[in-house]
């Protein structure tokens, strides 16, 4: 039997005791009532033989000499007999309607005891049940006394609904994060990698497009790290000329220059502009796109 069929099962138990419990506590209550009904008319009966239905010895209240009921006073001290009279009929009394009080009481106690006592198991068997089995709704008492189907399902709470909802989320925006990281790592400027070098399209001008010319040449450069803090790219011209671009952090401005056997002729500063050829590569070399040429 699992956790919650378990629980259900006591709970059902539950619903019983506290319904054969109502009863019980109702016969006590009727039976109290009849108790206090006999006592009543003997009490009655004790008030008519104390007015005179027969002869009776009571004690005069002055002087506790004993004396008929009936006399008019007492034959000893001459104390009026109504004050005797009535202080026994009203003792009569006292001895016989606290017996009836106090067994109702004494029912009364109980039956609230006993109520205290299962709400109280109640309250501990329906925590329980939160730490044991939170992923199932606990059925209610009132559900148990109905005796359902045992084929009833048990649906899950709100507050679990709630974290399994979250859970998906959560673990749905870490796939997408993970989908976007893949993408951003696979994408780059570059058109061609081929022995240490990469080759970006330029793109096609107006001026190209009037002298019929479709397509360039691809620009081939070699990365070559960075140098004295300068993210750097080199273009090998085929009179053995360099044209070498770099820039330093944060890169908003380009350097070119023309360099021939180490020595720079010629200079010049441009903006970097993320949509120029200088711009895609140093997007390139920035982000990690570029390998370091001649490194193994």
């Amino acid at each position: 039997m699992t956790s919650g069929a378990l629980i259900f099962a006591i709970q059902k138990s539950i619903a019983s005791a506290i319904f054969a419990l109502r009863k019980k506590v109702e016969d006590i209550r009727k039976d109290i009532i009849a108790f206090a009904k006999t006592q009543s008319s003997r009490a009655r009966s004790t008030n008519d033989h104390a007015n005179g239905e027969s002869m009776a010895l009571i004690k005069c209240s002055e002087c506790g000499t004993e004396i008929s009921d009936s006399a008019a006073a007492c034959v000893k001290c001459g104390a009026p007999i109504e004050v005797a009279r009535r202080q026994a009929r009203d003792s009569n009394l006292t001895t016989v309607l606290p017996s009836a009080s106090g067994n109702k009481k004494k029912g009364a106690g109980l039956a609230l005891a006993l109520c205290v006592a299962l709400v109280g198991f109640v309250v501990i068997l329906i925590e329980l049940s939160s730490h044991d089995n939170s992923n199932v709704a606990a059925p209610s008492v009132a559900a148990s006394a109905s005796m359902p189907d045992a084929s009833t399902s048990v649906q899950p709470g709100p507050t679990v609904a709630a974290a399994s909802a979250a859970e998906a989320r959560a673990a749905s925006e870490a796939a997408s994060a993970s989908e976007a990281e893949a993408e951003e790592a696979a994408r780059h400027n570059y058109t061609t990698e081929q022995e240490g070098e990469y080759g970006y399209q330029s793109a096609i001008s107006d001026d190209d497009r009037r002298q019929g010319i479709a397509a360039k040449p691809l620009m081939m450069v070699r990365y070559r790290g960075v140098i004295d803090g300068r993210t750097t790219i080199d273009q090998q011209a085929s009179d053995g000329g360099v044209m070498r671009v770099d820039c330093k952090e944060p890169c908003d401005f380009l350097r070119l220059r023309l360099m021939v056997g180490g020595q720079t002729i010629h200079t010049e500063t441009l903006p970097n502009d993320p949509q120029t050829l200088g711009g895609e590569m140093m997007d390139d070399a920035r982000n990690g796109k570029l390998k370091v040429y001649g490194a193994k």
